[in-house]
């Protein structure tokens, strides 16, 4: 949903003339993020000793998972900027730096897209930090986190912290944690004999 609102189409992006609640691409990632903190807690209770402070299985796991796509997508994209002359690649002997800073997502001008990524590898410290703090304090730490870092949300500063395009939804992976801890008892109880039903 995200690349379909994004396509340019007589001057403006196709999205543009979509009603926001119909096809809502922002909103679709957000989600998404909220299933990577869903799934990465899950990642975290495996490679993560309980209690413990040795996340390098888990942070090997993201960068091995991450940067390869990234590395991949920025190179493509760089050489067709570079071999068709598009004005996305500068002429003026800054190219590599470009391309390094894209590499490494500092930048995603190549690629505007990548900012996804950007946040995924952002929110690698900041859900290890939630889940050591869960670990000692327990699931009210999730929620002050998620209340804090939503209400950063609405801030422009917060949200531009790293360019003046892309928001920062990190409280959407804070959300994806809380719904591992309390899916349960955020269901009613069912009658044990219910369960029969599906098998």
């Amino acid at each position: 949903m995200v690349h379909i609102s994004q396509i340019p189409l007589a001057g403006r992006y196709l999205g543009d003339g979509i009603p926001r609640w119909l096809f809502n691409g922002h909103a679709a990632l957000i989600l998404f993020f909220v299933m990577s903190g869903y799934v990465l807690f899950g990642a975290m209770r495996r490679t993560i000793p309980d209690g413990g402070f040795n996340a390098s299985t888990f942070i090997i796991n993201r960068v091995f998972r991450i940067y390869p796509a990234a590395i991949l997508s920025v190179l493509m994209f760089s050489s067709a900027f570079w071999w068709f002359g598009y004005p996305q690649w500068p002429t003026d002997g800054s190219g590599l730096r470009l391309l390094l800073a894209n590499i490494v997502l500092i930048d995603v001008s190549l690629n505007g897209v990548m900012w996804t990524l950007r946040v995924e590898v952002l929110a690698i410290p900041v859900m290890i930090v939630a889940y050591l703090l869960w670990r000692s304090y327990g699931e009210a730490i999730l929620w002050l986190l998620f209340v804090v870092l939503a209400a950063l949300s609405f801030s422009k500063s917060y949200n531009h912290l790293l360019d003046d395009f892309n928001t920062l939804p990190l409280h959407s992976f804070i959300a994806g944690m809380i719904a591992v801890v309390s899916w349960k008892s955020w269901l009613p109880e069912q009658p044990r004999n219910a369960t029969i039903l599906f098998y």
